[in-house]
């Protein structure tokens, strides 16, 4: 009988459970970007026709918002991030510019989530998603769990011990929550997709992740 080791058996464990994730998030990303009733053709947009109650409250015309929602699995997400960052040190400072990343119910998604939330607490997301997408798509390393997450966000400076007691806390538990069933609401199934004043723009509606951008900025100016 063939004998496989501990060290092999965690990776082969490791490689079919990444394998597993991203096949998930692959089919979710490349699923068709028709959202039926709830969206109405733009040259470069797409836009929510059947609202629900919050949306209004969500992208109010006072507001000038921006929200991305992605997950730090998808490739697509990981090629867009540099123009997002990019966008950000320029944009005016009256937009308000939101990440919202998603779960779908996946543990490994939520771990991812709820370390993205928690950074954000500390002023720490930007550096936290930039470790997270580099590991995962240019090292290799899937960070699903949520030692890797506490471990992460401890090496940005945050203490161990507030980490823990944030982690399963009732209040980010809730967060994730309103945030799933948000995407729900809006039937957001293309990742990464961007919202502007209910206004949906993914890097295929707007023929390419380098024009994103510029096609938020037209709609902030509409």
């Amino acid at each position: 009988m063939m004998k496989i080791s501990m060290k092999k058996m965690s990776y082969l464990n490791n490689t079919i459970t990444k394998s597993y994730f991203f096949a998930i998030v692959g089919v979710i990303f490349n699923y068709s970007t028709s959202f039926g009733t709830y969206v109405e053709e733009g040259s470069y947009h797409t836009k929510i026709v059947k609202e629900d109650p919050s949306a209004k409250k969500l992208f109010s015309k006072k507001d000038k918002e921006v929200i991305e929602y992605f997950t730090y699995m998808c490739h697509a997400c990981h090629a867009l991030e540099s123009h997002v960052v990019k966008w950000c040190k320029t944009k005016d400072a009256s937009i308000k510019f939101v990440k919202i990343p998603l779960t779908f119910g996946i543990p490994g998604l939520i771990a991812h989530a709820k370390g993205y939330e928690i950074a954000k607490h500390y002023g720490k997301d930007d550096a936290f998603s930039k470790i997270m997408f580099e590991n995962i798509h240019e090292e290799g390393q899937y960070m699903n769990t949520k030692k890797q997450i506490i471990d992460l966000l401890v090496l940005l400076g945050i203490a161990r011990g507030k980490i823990i007691n944030a982690f399963d806390s009732s209040l980010l538990e809730k967060r994730i929550f309103v945030c799933e069933k948000e995407r729900k609401q809006k039937n957001i199934i293309v990742m990464p997709t961007i919202m502007v004043n209910n206004n949906v723009v993914t890097p295929v509606t707007a023929k390419g992740y380098d024009k994103v951008f510029n096609v938020v900025n037209e709609l902030l100016l509409a």
